[in-house]
This record gives structure tokens, sequence and C-alpha cells, in this order.
């Protein structure tokens, strides 16, 4: 190619690459793509002189390599202004313009590889683009294998005096190509990720997410915060598997690298710019999320470590092939021992790991606080409830189970109080049905409580009466206010409930019949009032299951039971009348 030729597309490429790099980013709101088709333009000139020279040369050279860079820009822009057909064809023809091992090309092939991947993703086109993907990973392979010579960079294949084929090993250039390789191969690992999730292979996800990581802390060149979300999303997937040692680290590794960076901005000179402020939002922001997720790691811990003390299983489940997987660039020993990793067997075991996950959902709070971020936490203090819930199992004295109930209720309830249905009648169900389950759970206690006294010959008296129907008068309510929230104006239930609201309804009527059996009234007539709650609570869940096969489906084990308390009660029922028909006004055989 003739000197002025070459200058003449040189021009081209470094001004297209300044508009696609630095001036769209400034590009105006009504005209997004206003720097990108300028670019589009000047690579189109370039490529009718590359297409003419090499047409006249017929000999595969520089200029070939040229062309599979301004095609693989072009297709670039292609995907990038919504016209991926267009872009797929020109990245399709870069990766034929060619050889794809070349140094001079290697880096325009898995750039267009790349794109294709993320151009098929986008279509739902999965396996599509898992095939581009892996076409990538193991053109890197070979390359790595198979060439001695360092890549070239695609902008430097167009400079005056490059280096060719043969002088790209110990060059500047050379050395840029290599860190371009690596981390056009991370990206690749990076889709490759999300390739497998969406195929089903979650297994393999997990795999190439944790790669992708570690090749990131090799390059030190990355997003700290974005790392350290993607290595706390990381930690999630590995908790229902109960692969528990790989979720501790990959959150004491998202916990260390943001500390990092908190260090940096802490240190930065200007700490009022809005850039800074900025910056410090967005890590208070993520440091609170990963903090959700070690209190979510204690929380599954338990729940765990109590379904296999239920089933008496004497081993952790086999791991998958993923096996263990390590950040070694990383000294993580210090946050890592203080959260266990293995199921534990006692309470004191388990309060350890509660008092952990509490510490770190209190970091949480203190960033979703309910004035500013009233959604989230609302969600955060549900999850310190959840997190009271999995350690009362491991507590077998009734007496301190009741005050870790309380503890939700202190928890719940002010929350509730402040939420107003109109932004957030879910979230208000949510807390009701919650707050009524505990409620109930706490009478419960309470009866077991008086049981035991019973054994040893201390009976009840009007105060535990008062309590326990205290309690139950509780859960009632919260359970009536969840029920209200699904009625219209006139006090009407929908004739069907939707399948997700269903089973919740029909089991807050379950409780409903089992809690007004169980108030305990010295007078009759109370008594009978209640009895008669009960039945048109069982009732209400044998009609509805009954005229809509859904509710049935939904109510397989408690189903049978309601038709039993519906024939049952009636008796008692009349056993009652009998007594206020004899002049009787109250109950001689109170008992829980």
């Amino acid at each position: 190619m003739d000197p002025e030729t070459q200058e003449s597309v040189r021009d081209k490429l470094e001004r297209a690459i300044h508009l696609l790099e630095v001036v769209s980013a400034s590009d105006p709101e009504d005209e997004p793509y206003k720097s990108k088709y300028a670019a589009r333009e000047l690579l189109n000139d370039a490529r009718f002189q590359l297409e003419r020279h090499i047409e006249q040369s017929d000999v595969i050279g520089p200029a070939s390599h040229q062309l599979a860079a301004v095609l693989y820009y072009l297709g670039y822009i292609g995907v990038e202004t919504d016209e991926p057909s267009a872009g797929e064809e020109l990245l399709e023809a870069s990766l034929r313009a060619a050889p794809a091992l070349g140094p001079c090309t290697v880096i325009s092939t898995l750039s267009a590889l790349n794109q294709l991947g993320l151009v098929w993703s986008r279509r739902g086109e999965h396996n599509r683009s898992q095939h581009y993907l892996q076409t990538a990973e193991t053109v890197y392979q070979q390359y790595r294998d198979q060439v001695t010579l360092k890549p070239v960079e695609m902008s430097e294949l167009f400079r005056e005096g490059r280096p060719d084929d043969e002088k790209t090993d110990d060059s500047k250039e050379g050395r840029s190509g290599q860190t371009k390789l690596e981390e056009l191969h991370t990206l690749t690992l990076y889709y490759l990720a999300q390739a497998y999730n969406n195929v089903g292979e979650p297994v393999k996800a997990a795999l190439y997410c944790h790669n992708t990581l570690s090749r990131q802390l090799d390059s030190a060149s990355f997003d700290k915060v974005e790392w350290a979300l993607n290595s706390a999303t990381l930690s999630q997937f590995y908790l229902p598997k109960q692969m528990f040692r790989n979720a501790r680290h990959h959150l004491a590794a998202a916990t260390h690298v943001l500390e990092q960076h908190g260090e940096e901005l802490r240190a930065a000179p200007d700490q009022t710019s809005e850039e800074h402020q900025a910056k410090l939002e967005r890590y208070r922001h993520r440091e609170a999320d990963v903090a959700r997720c070690w209190t979510k790691l204690g929380q599954v811990l338990l729940q765990s470590s109590a379904e296999r003390l239920v089933t008496s299983t004497p081993s952790p489940p086999a791991e998958p092939s993923t096996g263990q997987l390590f950040f070694r660039q990383l000294e993580l020993s210090q946050l890592e021992k203080q959260m266990p990793d293995s199921p534990v067997r006692d309470f004191e075991e388990a309060r350890r790991v509660f008092l952990c996950a509490q510490r770190w959902i209190q970091r949480a709070k203190e960033y979703y606080s309910l004035q500013e971020h009233a959604s989230d936490h609302v969600e955060v203090v549900r999850e310190h409830s959840q997190l009271f819930k999995a350690l009362i199992f491991f507590e077998s004295d009734l007496d301190r189970q009741c005050k870790m109930y309380k503890r939700r209720v202190d928890l719940l309830e002010p929350v509730l109080a402040e939420l107003n249905p109109t932004y957030y009648l879910l979230v208000i169900r949510q807390l009701q049905y919650e707050l009524a389950e505990i409620y109930s759970d706490i009478a419960q206690c309470k009866v077991e409580l008086q049981r035991d006294r019973d054994k040893r010959g201390q009976h009840v008296t009007a105060h535990v009466v008062e309590k326990i129907n205290h309690l139950a008068h509780q859960s009632i309510k919260y359970f009536d206010l969840f029920l209200d929230t699904l009625k219209d104006s006139e006090g009407h239930f929908p004739e069907k409930f939707d399948e997700d609201l269903t089973r919740p309804v029909l089991i807050a009527y379950f409780h409903l019949g089992h809690l007004y059996n169980r108030l305990m009234e010295i007078e009759l007539k109370p008594k009978l009032a209640n009895v008669q709650k009960s039945i048109a609570a069982y009732q209400f869940i044998i009609d509805y299951c009954d005229r809509v096969p859904m509710g049935a489906e939904k109510m397989t084990e408690e189903l049978a039971a309601c038709r039993e308390m519906a024939r049952l009660l009636p008796t008692k029922m009349d056993r009652i009348r009998n007594a206020i028909n004899d002049g009787g006004t109250v109950t001689t055989d109170l008992k829980v």
C-alpha cells in the first residue's frame, strides 16, 4: 500500500477510535449515536480503501489484518446502535478477513467472537451464543500454546513503522497487545459464565465466574466495587448447595476488596467533590449489600444445621464438581475465622453463628434506613427476624424461646406501624402474616410451659390464661388484618384468589380455626362464640376447596383435618349449649 493511502487509512481509524472511545460519552440524549455514526462513515471509507488495495494486490498481508480490525469496529458499531443483524454480518466478515491465530489478528478475532456471543445472547439464542464464546476460549488457548509472538493491538496495526509479525515479542506494543489479549479472555470467561447459566449449567457458570474474578485480581485493573458485588453474589450460589466454605471465602474476598476500596476513598485528596461523594455512596450501598449476604450465610447455615439434626444426616452432602474454589492472591483468614463454615450441633455453636450474622445485619441497617430506603429497610428487618427464627430451633428452654420470639415482634411491629398501605401494601401483608405466626408460636410456647407446670402440680392461674389469650388474640388480629387487605370496598373476597395468595389465605383460616378453638374462656357464652368462629374458619377452607380445585391442591395435608374438625366441633358446641340451657354460666374444666 502506498504511503499516502496508508496515512489516510491510519488517520481515519484514529479519528474513528477517538469518536468511539472519547467523544461518544458526551453525545446528546436526542442524538445518542451521533459520534458512532460519524465513526462509521470514517471506517466505511477506510474499508473501501483497504478492500480496493487487497483486490489489486491479491495477497494476504498487513492490509488484510487492518481490514479485519476495521470490520470489527463497524460490527461493534452496528451492535451498539441497535442494528444487530448488520453488526453480526460485519463481525462474521471480520473473522473471514484474515487467519485467526496470527499475532496481528488474534485481538480482532477474539473481539469479534465475544461480540457475536453477546449478539446471540441478547436474541435469547443461548446455545449459539455459547458456541461463539467457546470458540473464543479455544482460540485463546491455541494462541497461548502454539504462538510465541505477542499479539498486536488493533490500533497499532495502522501505526507508521509498526513491528511486523516477527518482532512483536519484546516490543512495547507487544506487551500492550498481551495485556489486551488477557483482558479479552477474561471478558470471554465472564460471558461464558452467563452463557452456562442461561443453558442450565449453573455449576459451570459458577466456575467460570470464579475464574473471571481470579483473573481480574491478577490484572490489578478492575472495578473493586463491582468485583466485590460479583464475588458476594457468587457466594449465594453456594448456599443452597451447602458449600459453606466456598460461600464464606467469596464473602470474605468481597469484604476484603471493599475494605481496600474504602481505604482508597478515605485517602482521596478531594473529599467534598460530587464525584467523590458519588463514589462514597456507591461504596456504602454495596458494603450494605455484602453485609446482607453475610447474614444470609448465617441464616442458611443455621437452617441447614437444624434440618440435618432433625433428619439425623451424618455428613454433609456431596459437593458439586467445582470443588473448593479459593482466591490464592488474597489473605482472608482473619475474616473467615469469624464465621463457621460447617453445620452447628448445639445452641452455643448456633449462637456464635447468630452473633456474627447479627453484626453484619446491623451494618446493613446503617445504610438501609427506613427514611431513605423504606422497602430495603423492611427486608433487612425481616432478615433479622428470620435470623432469630433460625436460632430458636437450637434453644431448648421455653422461656428463652419466648424472649426470642418477642425480639422478633419488637423488630417487626414498629416497622409495620410506619408503612403506608397505599405504597407498601404487599410488604404490609408480609409483616402482618409473619407477626400473626409469631404470636401464635409464642402462645404455643406458653401452653407448653403451662403443661410442664401441670406435670409438677402447678395448675393454671388466671394470669397465665390472660397471657395466653392475649397472645392468641394478637395472632387473630394480625391474621384478620392480613385477610382484610384482600377484600374489596364492600368487605368481600374475590371469587378466586391468585395462585400465590391461595395457600397463605387458607392457612390463615386454618390458624384462625385452631386459635379460636384453643382460647380459654371461663364464661360459657364467649366459649360458645369462639367455637362457632372456629367452625366458620374451617368451613371457609372446605367450601373454597370444594369450589376451587386449586385450593384443594394447595391444602392436600390440611384439608382432611379441616373436614374432621368441622365434623367434631358441633358436638362440642352442643355440650356448651346444653350447659347454658341447664343454667350454667362458667366452665369447670379450664385447662391448657
